[in-house]
């Protein structure tokens, strides 16, 4: 995801965003390949000035992605 938030001065800036979904209610195996996974790949990545992990929707609202990635 790339998110475009304005800045104080007027102008814009983007943020490539990686997101990790990973509901309540998983098993403990199915949690511990999912963070493996994400942790790997994490490290394969390059160029993503974001990294969110989510776990509820509320997580996932434009407003709160924003506010992190103007920080």
């Amino acid at each position: 995801m790339t998110c475009t938030s304005p800045t104080g001065g007027g102008s814009r800036r983007e943020a490539i965003v990686l997101i990790s979904w990973s509901p309540q209610g998983i098993s403990p195996e199915q949690g511990a390949a999912h963070a493996a996974v994400y942790v790997a790949l994490r490290n394969q990545l390059g160029g993503i000035d974001l990294f969110v992990e989510a776990m509820r929707q509320s997580d996932l609202e434009y407003n709160r992605l924003v506010r992190a990635a103007r920080t």
